[in-house]
């Protein structure tokens, strides 16, 4: 999903919308009418094996079972970076992945 419109609806405090988002993908949500700061990011995935980052960055998959992987760690302002993993049987996986300040391609 890029810069599409998938719906464009008002919402005043007595008014609730629910929409159907079928397909995976990183849903922005803007407020386009003062005040234009408000505004939420949904990411949709196919997979149980997810996780959200600590306020240090850290993360943690339990249960991911061995085998190669290409991971994905996506960003709100930096963007996503592709990474491959490789989990052994009864052991822990480290992966690092390192942000520049350049634009992510």
């Amino acid at each position: 999903m890029g810069n599409e419109t998938l719906f464009n609806v008002g919402l005043p405090k007595w008014r609730r919308v629910m929409k159907r988002l079928d397909r995976t993908g990183v849903i922005r949500i803007n407020c386009d009418v003062l005040p234009t700061w408000m505004g939420a990011v949904i990411v949709f995935t196919d997979t149980p094996y997810f996780a959200l980052t600590d306020k240090s960055g850290h993360f943690k998959l339990d249960q991911l079972p061995a085998g190669e992987y290409d991971i994905e760690v996506w960003h709100e302002r930096l963007g996503a970076r592709q990474q491959r993993l490789v989990v052994s049987v009864h052991a822990s996986a480290h992966v690092e992945v390192i942000y520049s300040r350049e634009k992510p391609s």
